[in-house]
């Protein structure tokens, strides 16, 4: 049990940090944070830091990587609660999400766009074997695509 509340307390950290980060360069831009502002905003030690990312432009992949996830899943949710059963309707109602999503939240968008790539997404959330949710997009995505042509699916 002790070891679990150690791993939490670790994780709490890290969020911390995450989250005091996002704070700041929402609020100050990424340039003008430095990570001596990250560790105060998070209390935390700033050898702490330092556990957890190399540099600010880590903390800024860990942003990307949950901002993104959570912008899919949402887009995802709302292709499922209004399946049309009909592929191409159902990947422009996706894209149409996350359209939306951006256009109420222009900030975030200024925030990540420098550093919001497909890959980077997908290598993370590879990395998170306990992710379901992203999982079953990943899946439902993978099967609609299955006996279509490049032409079909681009």
């Amino acid at each position: 049990m002790k070891l679990n509340s150690v791993q939490q307390r670790k994780e709490l950290k890290k969020q911390n940090l995450v989250n005091a980060a996002y704070e700041l360069f929402m609020s100050k831009g990424f340039n003008k944070t430095s990570i001596d502002e990250i560790v105060m905003k998070a209390k935390v030690a700033k050898g702490t830091f330092y556990l957890y990312f190399k540099d600010k432009n880590e903390v800024m992949k860990e942003i990307v990587v949950r901002i993104s996830r959570n912008i899919l899943l949402e887009a995802f949710e709302k292709v499922k609660a209004n399946d049309r059963g009909d592929f191409v309707k159902n990947v422009l109602l996706f894209v149409d999400n996350i359209i939306e999503y951006f256009k109420r939240n222009k900030l975030v968008l200024r925030l990540i766009e420098r550093n919001l790539s497909w890959p980077l997404v997908k290598e993370q959330m590879g990395q998170i074997p306990e992710d379901s949710a992203f999982q079953e997009m990943a899946d439902t995505l993978t099967s609609n695509m299955e006996g279509r042509s490049r032409a079909e699916v681009f």
